[in-house]
């Protein structure tokens, strides 16, 4: 099961005070080893496909699902950790943005509009 990490000591972010919010949220995200899932250093991991395993090789457990689901869970950690320090009503315009671009077959998660300055005025 996955560590609870203390968010209470962070003001949510209400779409005032962008750069005091986002040096805390990053100081934690790094702390926790998170900040390079959020801001695409690690991206995902891919399953090797059946032409890449050698004959003969085990298929379970799936080579590399550890890693997949180790990213999964840390990319998890990370979005839980940017909704509890966000406002409700960040929440709901990054949601609407969320539902817009998906409308558009141009998904752009949540956690990725962190990086985007959408609130930076």
């Amino acid at each position: 099961m996955a560590q609870k990490i203390d968010t209470s000591h962070v003001t949510k972010f209400d779409g005032t005070f962008y750069n005091i919010w986002v040096h805390r949220l990053t100081l934690i995200l790094t702390a926790e080893n998170l900040w390079n899932i959020v801001t695409g250093t690690v991206p995902k991991p891919r399953a090797p496909t059946a032409a890449q395993i050698p004959a003969g090789t085990p298929t379970l457990p799936a080579i590399g699902a550890g890693s997949i689901s180790e990213w999964e869970e840390r990319d998890a950690m990370s979005l839980t950790i940017i909704n509890n320090c966000l406002d409700n009503s960040v929440i709901s315009i990054m949601s609407n943005i969320e539902f817009n671009m998906n409308k558009a077959s141009k998904v752009v998660p949540i956690s990725r509009c962190c990086n985007q300055n959408v609130f930076k005025g």
